[in-house]
């Protein structure tokens, strides 16, 4: 599970360190480490829930964000130069849901948030891209988890708000566990918080 908050110039992110592939789930070592969220060049931060080998596309291919030069990411870039490269890898790699995808469903199993500086993108499953005004939760129990999420905005410490969110859904499925991984677009350092 990953969350995010936009915190004046910076996007906050906080996630468990529990991960999966296709046919096993494993818990990554250490901050930075292959979880969740990573950082990749040109100041982009990627956080993924879902099937890992999907997000490594994303992870390993920032060349994708080259053009992007100095400029701001924006939800435009994103659907023009991001999603068809993703869309194209994905499909060339057979990992997508093609009878999913020709109706209009869900054709990839994971979903992003993308941020650079003070901006968060939301990718879904059906490839849609959506501006994140305020802060955002991915993964198991999202509904749930967006409830508790309602109160970061008022707290004064916004990990710790963060981190509680992340300790409910801990509470409520097998799929959220501790240690919890914490990082930002502006530091771009890892740290980590035990329950």
């Amino acid at each position: 599970m990953v969350v995010a908050y936009i915190d004046g110039d910076r996007v906050l992110f906080a996630s468990d360190t529990q991960s999966k592939t296709k046919n096993f789930k494993y818990r990554v070592s250490g901050a930075g480490s292959g979880g969740a969220v990573r950082h990749i060049g040109h100041g982009i931060t990627i956080g993924f829930s879902g099937i890992i080998q999907t997000a490594e596309v994303l992870f390993f291919n920032e060349e994708w964000f080259d053009s992007l030069g100095e400029d701001k990411l924006t939800k435009r870039y994103l659907m023009q130069e991001i999603i068809p490269r993703l869309y194209a890898r994905l499909s060339d790699a057979g990992q997508l849901n093609k009878e999913a995808a020709k109706n209009g469903n869900s054709a990839m199993l994971t979903t992003f948030l993308i941020a650079q500086g003070d901006r968060l993108f939301y990718i879904d499953t059906d490839f849609s891209v959506s501006k994140v005004e305020r802060y955002a939760v991915i993964g198991k129990l999202t509904e749930f988890a967006l409830l508790r999420a309602d109160m970061i905005p008022a707290s004064d410490n916004k990990e710790a708000a963060m981190a509680e969110v992340l300790r409910e859904m801990e509470r409520r499925t097998i799929l959220v566990s501790a240690p919890y991984c914490f990082t930002d677009t502006a530091e771009r350092k890892f740290k980590m918080l035990e329950a």
